[in-house]
């Protein structure tokens, strides 16, 4: 079993791509978002959360393409 760390609120975590997102459609996100421009202009984002999948459920063969 992997050991268990803490989020990064500075890296490339979730907290900070809703930000990003919120930060391109016009407002104020309350974290700084992503440093990185990887996240293309866009009228309109869709942000899909998976909710307990952990790092043993993304071992599976079967969601290489979600891991990746």
């Amino acid at each position: 079993m992997p050991s268990l760390r803490p989020p990064d609120y500075s890296g490339a975590g979730l907290v900070n791509l809703a930000a990003t997102l919120e930060g391109k459609l016009g407002s104020q996100p309350p974290s700084p978002g992503l440093t990185i421009s990887s996240v293309p202009d866009a009228a309109t984002y869709v942000l899909v959360v998976f909710d307990g999948l952990g790092v043993g459920q993304l071992s599976h063969p079967a969601v290489a393409g979600l891991n990746s």
